[in-house]
């Protein structure tokens, strides 16, 4: 199942912008296992 950022992410009706950046930049650091998105 995927997670909800990752069906949010490749929504076609989700326009290039400051929220998609965002949610790339939360999906990554998740996968790094950086502090902030693990919390």
């Amino acid at each position: 199942i995927p997670s909800l950022p990752s069906i949010f992410l490749s929504s076609p009706t989700l326009r290039d912008g400051k929220c998609k950046q965002q949610t790339e930049r939360y999906l990554h650091e998740l996968h790094e296992g950086t502090l902030w998105a693990v919390k």
